[in-house]
């Protein structure tokens, strides 16, 4: 059998499904998502109709879309008395959920989804409406259902997607991780107590599957738990990169959210600190004037006998007052201890949370820079290839080389990584940021005094292509000026 006949398991934690992977996993997307989704060269939607689902007593259907997976999340929990522990936990969410990929090497994964059927990955405007799904790709889909249900509890499985519209057939598995005790424990079903056992069980899981897998053509590879690495394509890279974009916005929303209850709390705090210093202030007072009272009684009661009983009457009676003092400066000294430890958790919890936030923000950043550089990249270097073609067959004399003067080519050749890192920035849309960079870098920072904004038909492609030229122009010594935003 052919080593690239290789069964595929990608097993990751995660602290719960978002609404965004639950309408990908159930393919609940409109017109707009589904254009998106073929942009990113991975879909093609005439072949939809050939994705399915597993569900309870391995019945092969059409995906349902009625409840989402957190939905049936949320429901599994409640039916096991069970509470999401992430909710209302945002700075240190629990693992959740399993999220596992099954399936294999592509020749193998397509004759057991399509048979002889002929069918076009790298053109995603092909209609392939009519190709239909062979029997064996929905068996394959049960033997590995039924594993699931084995191993993990049929119970568990939150979803089960096999999709047939992608360059390569796979299936989305999400478990729940419910001990053998009723409770919710990732640790204990996929992860163990050690890194050891947690690798042991991943050995396992591999082995356990080429077992099945051996009758379809699979045969088991190796675990990226002994290589460290796993195998993306860029349409994967770039849905990755989306999707933690995506996750990290709301991180951030969420921490900025947090932050501003905290700083409610801080004002709280020193309010009832406040509060209490008056107090225990009067107190003090009160306490120092019975004091000089109960003194100033003792001495009448030694040296007059005729109002003794009076006296004794009195001197009970704020000796009584002064205990009731005492009792309260207690209470209140105690009170404000506690104030002020609160005070201080709630003060280092935020700068904790800044700190995070902080990390979020960076990763995000990264993650902005990442997807806009790689789109600015792609296209700057076709348009250099193109531009050094086209100059070069006019190349004859000294005065064609004069034609490299003022050109992108040339610009890049000389600060091509200032001219990407702009483009990137008006990419993402920082046009502030780019015009300041540019200026920084020696630039105009303008070159342009037509509005500047994306035309809602340009693709990333045109995008890209229109942000690498107007930073070429932006970097370009001249009379400063700011690009306009587009109205």
């Amino acid at each position: 059998m052919s080593d690239l006949k290789k069964q595929v398991v990608d097993l990751e934690s995660s602290t719960g499904i978002s609404a965004q992977e639950s309408d990908e996993y159930q393919r609940r997307w409109k017109d707009d998502r589904w254009d998106k989704a073929e942009k990113m060269g991975r879909y093609n939607r005439t072949r939809s109709h050939l994705n399915f689902e597993v569900a309870k007593g391995g019945v092969v259907q059409s995906i349902d879309t009625s409840r989402s997976v957190p939905r049936r999340i949320q429901l599994r929990l409640a039916e096991l008395g069970l509470k999401n522990p992430n909710l209302g936990n945002p700075y240190k969410p629990r693992r959740l959920v399993a999220k596992i990929i099954f399936g294999g090497s592509r020749e193998q994964m397509h004759r057991l989804a399509f048979g002889d059927q002929e069918v076009n990955v790298e053109d995603k405007t092909l209609d392939q409406s009519h190709i239909h799904r062979n029997k064996d790709i929905e068996e394959w889909a049960k033997d590995i259902y039924r594993y699931a249900c084995d191993k993990w509890g049929e119970d568990n499985i939150m979803g089960f997607y096999v999709h047939l519209d992608e360059t390569n057939p796979h299936i989305h598995c999400t478990i729940l991780p419910i001990d053998d005790k009723g409770q919710l424990s990732y640790r204990k079903v996929f992860a163990g107590a050690s890194k050891w056992i947690c690798a042991q069980k991943m050995h396992q899981l591999h082995d356990e599957l080429a077992a099945i897998n051996r009758r379809w053509g699979l045969i088991r590879g190796a675990s990226k738990v002994d290589t460290g690495v796993r195998h993306l394509s860029s349409e994967e890279y770039n849905r990755d990169l989306a999707r933690r974009s995506y996750e990290l916005e709301h991180k951030i929303a969420a921490q900025t959210l947090t932050l501003c209850e905290l700083y409610g709390q801080i004002r709280q705090a020193q309010k009832r600190i406040k509060g209490l210093t008056t107090m225990l202030s009067n107190l003090a007072d009160k306490r120092k004037k019975l004091d000089g009272e109960i003194k100033e009684l003792k001495k009448r009661l030694s040296e007059d006998s005729f109002e003794r009983d009076r006296i004794i009457e009195e001197l009970d009676k704020k000796q009584n007052e002064l205990d009731d003092v005492v009792n309260k400066i207690a209470d209140k000294e105690s009170k404000l201890t506690d104030a002020n430890q609160k005070l201080s958790d709630i003060q280092a919890e935020i700068s904790d949370r800044k700190k995070h936030l902080s990390e979020i923000e960076t990763a995000t950043n990264k993650n902005i820079a990442k997807s806009a550089t790689a789109a600015v990249v792609q296209v700057s270097l076709e348009s250099i290839v193109n531009s050094f073609g086209e100059l070069v067959s006019k190349m004859t004399s000294e005065e064609d080389k004069a034609l490299f003067d003022g050109t992108l080519l040339s610009d890049l050749a000389k600060h091509g990584s200032g001219v990407i890192t702009c483009a990137a920035y008006l990419f993402a849309g920082y046009v502030n940021q780019a015009t300041e960079f540019a200026k920084g870098s020696g630039g105009g920072g303008g070159g342009s005094d037509l509005p500047w904004g994306r035309d809602p038909k340009d693709d990333d492609r045109i995008w890209a292509l229109k942000c690498l030229h107007q930073a070429h122009r932006m970097m370009k010594p001249s009379v400063a000026r700011t690009v306009k935003r587009k109205r």
